[in-house]
Protein backbone atom coordinates (compact mmCIF):
# COMPACT_ATOMS: atom_id res chain seq x y z
CA UNK A 1 0.00 0.00 0.00
CA UNK A 2 2.80 2.39 0.90
CA UNK A 3 4.59 1.64 -2.38
CA UNK A 4 1.35 2.29 -4.25
CA UNK A 5 1.09 5.69 -2.58
CA UNK A 6 4.66 6.50 -3.57
CA UNK A 7 3.92 5.42 -7.15
CA UNK A 8 0.94 7.73 -7.18
CA UNK A 9 3.09 10.54 -5.85
CA UNK A 10 5.61 9.95 -8.65
CA UNK A 11 2.81 10.13 -11.23
CA UNK A 12 1.60 13.43 -9.82
CA UNK A 13 5.15 14.70 -9.84
CA UNK A 14 5.47 13.77 -13.54
CA UNK A 15 2.32 15.71 -14.29
CA UNK A 16 3.75 18.63 -12.36
CA UNK A 17 6.81 18.54 -14.60
CA UNK A 18 4.60 18.93 -17.63
CA UNK A 19 2.82 21.86 -16.04
CA UNK A 20 6.06 23.37 -14.74
CA UNK A 21 4.77 23.86 -11.17
CA UNK A 22 5.12 22.13 -7.82
CA UNK A 23 7.43 19.31 -8.89
CA UNK A 24 10.29 20.21 -6.59
CA UNK A 25 8.11 20.18 -3.50
CA UNK A 26 6.54 16.85 -4.49
CA UNK A 27 9.97 15.33 -5.03
CA UNK A 28 11.18 16.53 -1.64
CA UNK A 29 8.09 15.13 0.10
CA UNK A 30 8.55 11.77 -1.62
CA UNK A 31 12.19 11.61 -0.56
CA UNK A 32 11.33 12.49 3.04
CA UNK A 33 8.60 9.84 3.17
CA UNK A 34 10.98 7.17 1.84
CA UNK A 35 13.67 8.20 4.35
CA UNK A 36 11.15 8.22 7.21
CA UNK A 37 9.90 4.73 6.29
CA UNK A 38 13.48 3.44 6.34
CA UNK A 39 13.98 4.94 9.81
CA UNK A 40 10.73 3.38 11.03
CA UNK A 41 11.90 -0.06 9.89
CA UNK A 42 15.06 0.49 11.98
CA UNK A 43 12.90 1.57 14.96
CA UNK A 44 14.44 5.04 14.87
CA UNK A 45 11.09 6.57 15.74
CA UNK A 46 12.22 10.01 17.02
CA UNK A 47 14.31 10.53 13.89
CA UNK A 48 11.36 9.55 11.69
CA UNK A 49 9.18 12.05 13.57
CA UNK A 50 11.75 14.74 12.86
CA UNK A 51 11.66 14.07 9.11
CA UNK A 52 7.89 13.74 8.84
CA UNK A 53 7.40 16.99 10.75
CA UNK A 54 9.06 18.79 7.85
CA UNK A 55 6.27 17.71 5.47
CA UNK A 56 3.27 20.04 5.33
CA UNK A 57 -0.29 19.22 4.25
CA UNK A 58 0.40 15.55 3.49
CA UNK A 59 -2.16 13.06 4.75
CA UNK A 60 0.18 10.05 4.76
CA UNK A 61 2.84 11.93 6.73
CA UNK A 62 0.27 13.17 9.23
CA UNK A 63 -1.09 9.68 9.88
CA UNK A 64 2.37 8.21 10.28
CA UNK A 65 3.18 10.97 12.75
CA UNK A 66 0.06 10.15 14.77
CA UNK A 67 1.13 6.52 15.00
CA UNK A 68 4.70 7.39 15.95
CA UNK A 69 3.71 9.80 18.69
CA UNK A 70 1.46 7.13 20.16
CA UNK A 71 4.20 4.50 20.08
CA UNK A 72 6.82 6.70 21.79
CA UNK A 73 4.32 7.93 24.39
CA UNK A 74 3.90 4.46 25.91
CA UNK A 75 0.39 5.43 27.02
CA UNK A 76 -0.84 1.86 26.55
CA UNK A 77 0.82 0.72 29.81
CA UNK A 78 0.86 2.42 33.24
CA UNK A 79 2.69 1.98 36.51
CA UNK A 80 0.25 1.73 39.42
CA UNK A 81 3.00 2.04 42.07
CA UNK A 82 1.68 -1.27 43.42
CA UNK A 83 1.51 -3.07 40.08
CA UNK A 84 0.73 -2.38 36.45
CA UNK A 85 -2.15 -1.66 34.08
CA UNK A 86 -2.22 -2.23 30.33
CA UNK A 87 -4.61 -2.27 27.38
CA UNK A 88 -5.43 -5.61 25.79
CA UNK A 89 -6.07 -6.24 22.11
CA UNK A 90 -9.81 -5.67 22.57
CA UNK A 91 -9.41 -2.19 24.09
CA UNK A 92 -10.12 -3.26 27.66
CA UNK A 93 -7.90 -2.57 30.67
CA UNK A 94 -6.01 -5.34 32.45
CA UNK A 95 -4.37 -4.66 35.79
CA UNK A 96 -2.49 -6.54 38.48
CA UNK A 97 -1.30 -5.20 41.82
CA UNK A 98 -0.27 -6.38 45.24
CA UNK A 99 -3.56 -6.93 47.11
CA UNK A 100 -2.40 -5.42 50.44
CA UNK A 101 -1.14 -2.19 48.90
CA UNK A 102 -4.08 -2.09 46.49
CA UNK A 103 -6.63 -2.21 49.29
CA UNK A 104 -4.82 0.54 51.18
CA UNK A 105 -4.66 2.84 48.14
CA UNK A 106 -8.23 2.21 47.04
CA UNK A 107 -10.03 1.95 50.37
CA UNK A 108 -13.80 1.77 49.98
CA UNK A 109 -13.41 1.68 46.19
CA UNK A 110 -14.15 -2.02 45.56
CA UNK A 111 -17.28 -1.34 43.54
CA UNK A 112 -15.57 1.43 41.58
CA UNK A 113 -12.66 -0.86 40.72
CA UNK A 114 -15.06 -3.34 39.19
CA UNK A 115 -16.05 -0.69 36.66
CA UNK A 116 -12.56 -0.87 35.13
CA UNK A 117 -13.60 -4.14 33.54
CA UNK A 118 -16.49 -2.29 31.87
CA UNK A 119 -14.31 0.36 30.21
CA UNK A 120 -14.27 -0.09 26.42
CA UNK A 121 -12.19 1.12 23.45
CA UNK A 122 -9.49 2.44 25.78
CA UNK A 123 -6.63 4.16 24.00
CA UNK A 124 -4.47 5.86 26.67
CA UNK A 125 -3.62 5.26 30.33
CA UNK A 126 -2.15 7.57 32.95
CA UNK A 127 -2.04 7.79 36.69
CA UNK A 128 0.35 6.03 39.10
CA UNK A 129 -1.53 6.98 42.31
CA UNK A 130 -4.75 5.78 40.73
CA UNK A 131 -5.69 5.11 37.14
CA UNK A 132 -6.94 7.47 34.44
CA UNK A 133 -7.92 6.48 30.92
CA UNK A 134 -9.04 8.01 27.64
CA UNK A 135 -11.06 6.09 25.07
CA UNK A 136 -10.66 6.35 21.32
CA UNK A 137 -13.04 9.34 21.24
CA UNK A 138 -11.26 11.22 24.03
CA UNK A 139 -13.70 10.27 26.79
CA UNK A 140 -12.34 10.37 30.36
CA UNK A 141 -12.42 7.50 32.89
CA UNK A 142 -10.84 7.42 36.34
CA UNK A 143 -10.44 5.40 39.51
CA UNK A 144 -9.02 7.48 42.34
CA UNK A 145 -9.24 6.76 46.05
CA UNK A 146 -11.14 9.34 48.10
CA UNK A 147 -10.35 9.49 51.81
CA UNK A 148 -9.61 12.01 54.54
CA UNK A 149 -6.12 12.31 53.08
CA UNK A 150 -6.83 12.11 49.36
CA UNK A 151 -9.66 13.97 47.70
CA UNK A 152 -9.44 14.14 43.91
CA UNK A 153 -12.90 15.61 43.43
CA UNK A 154 -11.71 18.99 42.12
CA UNK A 155 -9.08 17.45 39.91
CA UNK A 156 -11.49 14.95 38.37
CA UNK A 157 -14.13 17.65 37.85
CA UNK A 158 -11.69 19.84 35.93
CA UNK A 159 -10.64 17.00 33.66
CA UNK A 160 -14.24 15.95 33.00
CA UNK A 161 -15.16 19.53 32.06
CA UNK A 162 -12.53 19.74 29.31
CA UNK A 163 -13.02 16.31 27.72
CA UNK A 164 -12.84 15.00 25.03
CA UNK A 165 -9.04 14.94 25.14
CA UNK A 166 -6.20 13.88 22.89
CA UNK A 167 -3.75 13.23 25.70
CA UNK A 168 -3.61 13.19 29.49
CA UNK A 169 -0.51 13.16 31.70
CA UNK A 170 -1.30 12.83 35.40
CA UNK A 171 0.66 12.43 38.61
CA UNK A 172 -1.17 12.24 41.91
CA UNK A 173 -3.32 15.43 42.07
CA UNK A 174 -1.62 17.17 39.13
CA UNK A 175 -2.37 16.81 35.42
CA UNK A 176 -1.61 18.26 32.02
CA UNK A 177 -4.17 17.64 29.28
CA UNK A 178 -4.17 18.23 25.54
CA UNK A 179 -7.61 19.15 24.17
CA UNK A 180 -8.86 18.10 20.75
CA UNK A 181 -8.25 21.63 19.47
CA UNK A 182 -4.55 21.38 20.38
CA UNK A 183 -4.66 23.66 23.43
CA UNK A 184 -3.24 22.60 26.80
CA UNK A 185 -4.90 22.76 30.20
CA UNK A 186 -2.90 22.06 33.36
CA UNK A 187 -3.73 21.78 37.05
CA UNK A 188 -0.93 21.70 39.62
CA UNK A 189 -1.71 21.42 43.29
CA UNK A 190 1.87 21.00 44.45
CA UNK A 191 4.20 21.22 41.40
CA UNK A 192 5.30 24.80 42.03
CA UNK A 193 8.76 24.16 40.59
CA UNK A 194 7.20 24.19 37.11
CA UNK A 195 6.63 27.92 37.58
CA UNK A 196 10.24 28.72 38.46
CA UNK A 197 11.71 31.13 35.91
CA UNK A 198 14.99 29.21 35.36
CA UNK A 199 13.04 26.05 34.51
CA UNK A 200 10.63 27.83 32.18
CA UNK A 201 13.44 29.75 30.47
CA UNK A 202 15.50 26.63 29.90
CA UNK A 203 12.62 24.60 28.52
CA UNK A 204 11.67 27.47 26.22
CA UNK A 205 15.03 26.93 24.50
CA UNK A 206 14.48 23.24 23.85
CA UNK A 207 13.96 22.32 20.20
CA UNK A 208 13.01 19.21 18.23
CA UNK A 209 11.23 17.65 21.22
CA UNK A 210 9.04 14.62 20.39
CA UNK A 211 8.06 13.54 23.93
CA UNK A 212 8.21 14.83 27.51
CA UNK A 213 7.72 13.28 30.94
CA UNK A 214 8.16 14.33 34.55
CA UNK A 215 5.09 15.67 36.29
CA UNK A 216 5.07 15.62 40.07
CA UNK A 217 6.16 17.14 43.35
CA UNK A 218 9.75 15.91 43.09
CA UNK A 219 11.97 15.38 40.07
CA UNK A 220 12.24 17.29 36.84
CA UNK A 221 11.05 17.55 33.26
CA UNK A 222 12.81 15.37 30.69
CA UNK A 223 12.48 15.68 26.94
CA UNK A 224 13.18 13.24 24.12
CA UNK A 225 14.67 14.89 21.06
CA UNK A 226 14.15 13.87 17.44
CA UNK A 227 17.77 12.65 17.21
CA UNK A 228 17.22 10.08 19.97
CA UNK A 229 18.99 12.03 22.72
CA UNK A 230 17.53 13.35 26.00
CA UNK A 231 17.46 16.76 27.66
CA UNK A 232 16.70 17.35 31.34
CA UNK A 233 15.61 20.53 33.11
CA UNK A 234 18.04 22.16 35.54
CA UNK A 235 15.84 21.06 38.42
CA UNK A 236 16.96 17.49 37.80
CA UNK A 237 20.61 18.22 37.00
CA UNK A 238 21.84 21.02 39.27
CA UNK A 239 19.66 20.78 42.36
CA UNK A 240 20.60 18.67 45.39
CA UNK A 241 19.07 15.22 45.64
CA UNK A 242 18.27 13.00 42.69
CA UNK A 243 20.53 13.69 39.71
CA UNK A 244 19.65 12.77 36.14
CA UNK A 245 22.84 14.07 34.51
CA UNK A 246 23.73 10.63 33.09
CA UNK A 247 20.69 10.83 30.81
CA UNK A 248 22.37 13.64 28.87
CA UNK A 249 24.82 11.06 27.49
CA UNK A 250 22.16 8.66 26.20
CA UNK A 251 21.65 7.95 22.49
CA UNK A 252 19.35 5.79 20.36
CA UNK A 253 16.47 6.43 22.79
CA UNK A 254 12.91 5.92 21.47
CA UNK A 255 10.90 6.56 24.67
CA UNK A 256 11.37 8.00 28.18
CA UNK A 257 9.55 7.59 31.48
CA UNK A 258 10.24 9.40 34.76
CA UNK A 259 9.54 7.81 38.10
CA UNK A 260 9.80 9.14 41.63
CA UNK A 261 13.60 9.14 41.79
CA UNK A 262 14.73 7.78 38.44
CA UNK A 263 14.45 8.39 34.71
CA UNK A 264 14.22 5.46 32.29
CA UNK A 265 15.13 5.44 28.62
CA UNK A 266 14.04 2.77 26.13
CA UNK A 267 16.64 2.10 23.46
CA UNK A 268 15.69 1.04 19.96
CA UNK A 269 17.34 -2.36 20.51
CA UNK A 270 14.73 -3.14 23.18
CA UNK A 271 16.97 -2.62 26.23
CA UNK A 272 16.45 -0.04 28.98
CA UNK A 273 18.84 2.46 30.62
CA UNK A 274 18.33 4.44 33.82
CA UNK A 275 19.54 7.62 35.49
CA UNK A 276 18.94 8.83 39.04
CA UNK A 277 18.48 6.73 42.16
CA UNK A 278 17.58 3.10 41.60
CA UNK A 279 16.00 1.41 44.59
CA UNK A 280 16.54 -2.21 45.58
CA UNK A 281 15.65 -4.58 42.75
CA UNK A 282 15.17 -1.82 40.17
CA UNK A 283 18.67 -2.41 38.82
CA UNK A 284 17.26 -5.60 37.25
CA UNK A 285 16.02 -3.52 34.33
CA UNK A 286 19.55 -3.94 32.93
CA UNK A 287 18.54 -7.55 32.20
CA UNK A 288 15.39 -6.63 30.24
CA UNK A 289 15.31 -7.35 26.49
CA UNK A 290 12.77 -7.05 23.67
CA UNK A 291 10.98 -4.19 25.47
CA UNK A 292 8.58 -1.97 23.50
CA UNK A 293 7.26 0.35 26.24
CA UNK A 294 8.29 1.43 29.76
CA UNK A 295 6.63 3.00 32.78
CA UNK A 296 8.73 4.15 35.74
CA UNK A 297 7.36 4.40 39.27
CA UNK A 298 8.46 4.71 42.88
CA UNK A 299 9.08 1.21 44.20
CA UNK A 300 8.77 -0.65 40.89
CA UNK A 301 9.33 -0.15 37.17
CA UNK A 302 7.32 -2.05 34.55
CA UNK A 303 7.99 -2.88 30.93
CA UNK A 304 5.91 -4.23 28.06
CA UNK A 305 7.58 -6.91 25.92
CA UNK A 306 6.93 -7.44 22.24
CA UNK A 307 5.15 -10.72 22.97
CA UNK A 308 2.48 -8.80 24.95
CA UNK A 309 3.67 -9.75 28.44
CA UNK A 310 4.69 -7.54 31.37
CA UNK A 311 8.02 -7.53 33.24
CA UNK A 312 8.59 -5.85 36.60
CA UNK A 313 11.68 -4.70 38.54
CA UNK A 314 11.98 -3.41 42.10
CA UNK A 315 10.42 -4.33 45.43
CA UNK A 316 8.37 -2.85 48.25
CA UNK A 317 11.26 -2.29 50.64
CA UNK A 318 11.39 -5.98 51.45
CA UNK A 319 7.98 -5.79 53.12
CA UNK A 320 5.96 -7.58 50.43
CA UNK A 321 6.60 -9.78 47.43
CA UNK A 322 6.13 -8.45 43.92
CA UNK A 323 2.75 -9.21 42.30
CA UNK A 324 2.64 -12.04 39.79
CA UNK A 325 2.28 -10.53 36.31
CA UNK A 326 1.90 -13.81 34.40
CA UNK A 327 -1.88 -13.39 34.16
CA UNK A 328 -1.36 -10.20 32.14
CA UNK A 329 -0.78 -11.48 28.63
CA UNK A 330 -1.87 -10.94 25.04
CA UNK A 331 -1.65 -7.21 25.66
CA UNK A 332 -1.86 -4.54 22.98
CA UNK A 333 1.54 -3.94 21.38
CA UNK A 334 1.26 -1.09 18.87
CA UNK A 335 3.45 -0.93 15.83
CA UNK A 336 3.83 1.56 13.01
CA UNK A 337 2.50 0.49 9.62
CA UNK A 338 2.54 2.51 6.42
CA UNK A 339 -0.07 0.12 5.01
CA UNK A 340 -2.55 0.91 7.79
CA UNK A 341 -2.62 4.63 8.25
CA UNK A 342 -5.72 4.89 10.41
CA UNK A 343 -4.10 4.06 13.78
CA UNK A 344 -1.26 2.03 15.27
CA UNK A 345 -1.80 -1.66 14.65
CA UNK A 346 -1.19 -4.50 17.08
CA UNK A 347 2.18 -6.01 16.40
CA UNK A 348 2.41 -9.76 15.95
CA UNK A 349 4.53 -11.44 18.65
Amino acid sequence: MFKKRLAAALLVCALCLLSGTGCQNMKQEKELLVQAQALIEERKYPQAIGLLSEIEDNEDAAKLLEQLYYVVSGDYIENLQVGAAAIDREGHVCFMAHPVYFENLYADQEETLKTIEEWENIRRLSGEWGLDALDKDGGFYTVRGVSIYDDYTERNRQIAEIEPLQMLCSYNYDFAALRMDGTICAYAKYSNYLELDPVKQQMAQWTDIVAIDGLGVVGCIAGLKSDGTVVVSNHGVEENGTIYRDALEWSDIIAISKGFESLLGLKRDGTVVAAGNLRSGQENIAEWTDIVAISAGQDIHVGLKRDGSIVIAGDFGGRLELPDMTSMKDLYVPDVSADNMDEPVAAKP
